[in-house]
């Protein structure tokens, strides 16, 4: 008797094991997903937006060949397309570009140099709003030579572990407005070019930027043409080593107040202020100059400014002072009677109108 109970009890115990896996098996009619909703769900994506017409290789000749493993599938009017297919995209239209897992580097992704013939150049919208960036490390060259672009979302983007920021707007010449106040810089080391060529730009809000990770910080702003005011005042540049053409030709900034700059580290601050002609009023009272070497082009050109007050610099490792005054025009006096030239080695034109 107690035999046959043990049986029944083991054959119950297998038929509630079994039971729910054939369940799952199972498919109700009517509810089977298609492909794209199935993808849709699990994908993480970015949606690009075209000027002009553009014949489209699925994007993976147009992408750098390190993501075509990365990018599954591209979405256009509802349809998705594989990367054996060529697909026509209308101007003023859009693609879901999918990614089959987070990816840690979006490096050249956009540059419009890697991409064949006109892609980079149409695009005129970028969305990342859906994009799973948590796990990215390098953003550099992101949307390098971008030059049709005029809005990007990137205000839920993850930068908590990127290090690399390095040429990521550079020459994004029609980009009129560009929201990085979500941006944690923390860990960014690389900062060169981040917004060189950014033309059209007439503000930026860094207030949220921690830079203290940052050692290269050269042609940051370089060329910002409209850049009208630049507020850096919370910037920690104590660990930056090469400052050279930083605000290299932002020729409508009106004043600039870099005081709280800890500059004991930087060894290049050359072409740092050249043709910066609107500047009126500029505060480097607090640099720290002695591990300096490269002054040269320094204030080139800076033909608004009446005074300058740099009886702070220390020039006792400059070797190079070519050039650094050169054309400017609207200087009264300049008092350099505190300047160590013992090892500098050129000062040509170093006055020069």
């Amino acid at each position: 008797m107690e035999v046959r109970n043990l049986k029944w009890i083991h054959s119950i115990v297998f038929l509630l094991l079994i039971f729910p896996i054939v369940l799952r098996q199972k498919k109700a009619p009517g509810k089977v997903e298609s492909n794209i909703q199935r993808k849709l769900e699990y994908s993480s994506y970015i949606t690009v937006k075209f000027k002009n017409d553009v014949l489209y290789d699925c994007g993976f000749n147009c992408f750098d060949s390190e993501y075509r493993k990365e990018i599954s599938y591209i979405i256009y009017e509802n349809k998705s397309y594989t990367q054996e297919e060529y697909l026509k995209i209308n101007a003023g239209k859009s693609i879901d570009i999918h990614f089959s897992y987070p990816i840690k580097s979006l490096e050249n992704f956009f540059n419009a140099y890697d991409f064949v013939d006109i892609f980079g150049y149409e695009i005129i919208s970028i969305d990342f709003s859906h994009f799973y960036s948590s796990n990215l490390v390098n953003a550099s060259y992101m949307f390098y030579g971008c030059m049709s672009l005029e809005s990007i979302d990137i205000t839920n983007f993850i930068t908590t572990n990127i290090k690399n920021m390095s040429f990521m707007f550079n020459q994004c010449i029609n980009l009129k407005s560009l929201n990085v106040s979500s941006f944690n810089t923390s860990l960014v080391e690389d900062m060169q070019y981040m917004f060189g060529y950014c033309e059209s730009l007439e503000s930026i809000d860094l207030s949220n930027f921690d830079t203290s990770s940052v050692t290269y910080m050269y042609d940051m702003f370089c060329e910002c043409k409209n850049l009208l005011s630049l507020n850096l005042s919370n910037f920690d540049t104590s660990s930056v080593k090469i400052m050279n053409n930083m605000f290299n030709g932002c020729n409508k900034l009106i004043s600039l107040d870099l005081s709280n700059f800890d500059t004991s580290s930087v060894i290049d601050m050359s072409n740092m202020f050249y043709y910066c002609n609107s500047l009126t009023s500029l505060n480097i009272s607090n640099f720290d100059t002695s591990s300096v070497i490269d002054m040269s082009n320094m204030f080139y050109y800076y033909n608004s400014l009446t005074s300058l007050n740099i009886s702070n610099f220390d020039t006792s490792s400059v070797i190079d002072m070519s050039n650094m005054f050169y054309h400017c025009d609207a200087l009264t006096s300049i008092d350099v009677s505190n300047f160590d030239t013992s090892l500098v080695i050129s000062m040509k034109n170093m006055f020069s109108y």
